[in-house]
């Protein structure tokens, strides 16, 4: 009679009891108590029902005892607490039945678990300078598509007003607004405006179940954290010939940092010839952003730059290491896509049938000597600065010229 009961008890049937049910329960709101509750057709039998929460994979569940709800037949209720999911939201699964016959909701129990977001009402990018460059993502589901979040903030497309992009990896360029894709988590994007607003939005927190995986090209990607919280660089799960570089837009240039924050978006660079994948999971990290200067594995180096005005860019880097090859290697960084306008200052060197941008180039020593290719890229010309840093490090038997 008890498995029979259990059985009973297992046939879960969601309904709305003024919140949404699982499997879709939520959303919550942030440092609010959650009062989660489940539909359970027949008459309660010996095996008490289980709410099973926790925030991430990594984590053990919690359990709390679900109590049947007066006046609402065959309602079990629990509270998760608000100070616990705080603004990122919990995994759940609904538990009942014996120790060796365990019924679940969701039927896969703890090894996939539902998820219950948080609410996010009053998010926005913040206003950036005016007629600068920036890259962004949303850090959460937004509940409306990008055209309306823009234009409901921006009005209608406009060029000479605002200007919204992704790069495309397959073309080695950048599509603008309409043609970019749709804003989900973990997709990168640049803005300019004129006359800079703030851009509201709003969603429900990204899911913490399993990790979110953003596919990369071959070349140069455009991503952001898919979370509402910051995520170390080092957390993320790097495929095949990602480049362990983040690079972020800082004023009129490119800088690396090692934190990715909320709202902002970031180049990654997939050096192979084929699609592979970053896998970003949902840690917090401490602290925000840094700027993160390449470790130098070189026998000495030279860093030039170039600025005009706002724009800038600096640290590439020509070197000489015992380790480095005369092709592209691991000590070698590519040269970021620039934005339209940018001053760009590269080395351009031919290695396996392609000619490649480089913004640090460690060569092999030679006693010859080593030559480096360098390309200002101005477009509309103008005045330039130039700098070099480094040439004291030179060994005196060999010149710089």
């Amino acid at each position: 009679a008890g498995n029979h009961q259990a059985r009973q008890i297992a046939r879960w049937q969601p309904q709305q009891l003024g919140i949404p049910s699982p499997p879709t329960a939520g959303p919550a709101t942030a440092g609010e108590d959650y009062l989660f509750s489940i539909n359970v057709e027949g008459e309660p039998g010996a095996y008490p029902v289980y709410l099973n929460y926790r925030i991430r994979d990594d984590e053990p569940y919690r359990g709390a005892l679900m109590t049947q709800a007066p006046a609402k037949d065959g309602v079990f209720e629990a509270t998760v607490p608000g100070d616990f999911f705080g603004e990122i939201g919990f995994q759940y699964f609904v538990s009942t039945g014996s120790g060796t016959d365990p019924v679940y909701f969701p039927a896969s129990g703890p090894d996939a678990p539902g998820f219950t977001g948080v609410s996010l009402t009053s998010e926005s990018l913040g206003v950036p300078l005016a007629n600068q460059y920036i890259m962004m993502g949303v850090p959460f589901m937004p509940d409306q598509d990008l055209g309306t979040i823009l234009t409901d903030a921006l009005g209608s497309y406009n060029k000479s007003k605002w200007r919204f992009g992704r790069w495309d990896p397959s073309n080695g360029d950048y599509d603008e607004y309409p043609n970019v894709d749709a804003v989900a988590p973990g997709r990168g994007y640049w803005l300019i405006q004129k006359n800079p607003v703030d851009i509201p939005a709003s969603g429900v927190t990204t899911s913490t179940v399993g990790n979110v995986v953003i596919t990369l090209e071959p070349g140069w990607n455009m991503v952001a954290t898919p979370y509402n919280f910051p995520i170390n660089w080092s957390d993320v799960i790097r495929g095949a010939n990602v480049q362990n570089r983040l690079v972020a837009r800082s004023g009129g240039g490119y800088t690396d940092v090692t934190v990715m924050n909320p709202w902002q978006g970031y180049w990654v660079q997939n050096s192979g010839l084929t699609g592979t994948t970053v896998t970003i999971p949902p840690i917090p990290a401490n602290g925000t952003a840094k700027a993160s200067p390449a470790k130098s594995e070189t026998a000495w180096e030279i860093s030039f730059g170039a600025e005009r005005g706002d724009l800038y860019d600096r640290g590439n880097v020509a070197g000489v290491s015992v380790s480095g090859e005369s092709g592209v290697d691991v000590q070698d960084f590519h040269e970021a896509p620039a934005m339209p306008g940018d001053v760009s200052l590269y080395f351009e060197i031919s290695d396996e049938d392609r000619v490649q941008k480089l913004s640090r180039d460690v060569r092999p020593a030679d006693t010859e000597g080593q030559g480096w290719d360098m390309v200002l890229a101005l477009p509309g010309g103008g005045t330039v600065q130039l700098t070099m840093d480094g040439i004291q490090g030179v060994p005196l038997d060999q010149d710089v010229v």
